[in-house]
């Protein structure tokens, strides 16, 4: 799970969002991808796991497909 940390850190906030980055977005990959939809997705649930959605009483299925998302 630190893996998808530190791949989501990176990938989002380093690559795509840093003010000092100059140019276009770097492409990514599945591998990057996967890694940082599993870190989201973990702390989602952690999330709303602590603060429950008013009005959410159901679970949210996600289908993803493309680079990382399982297909």
């Amino acid at each position: 799970m630190i893996g998808g940390a530190l791949v989501f850190d990176h990938h989002t906030h380093c690559a795509t969002t840093s003010p000092q980055r100059s140019g276009p977005v770097p492409p990514t990959d599945a591998d990057r991808t996967r890694a940082v939809l599993t870190w989201v997705i973990a702390v989602l649930s952690d999330q709303v796991t602590q603060a429950p959605v008013t009005g959410l009483a159901a679970r949210v299925a996600l289908t993803l497909t493309g680079p990382g998302g399982g297909t």
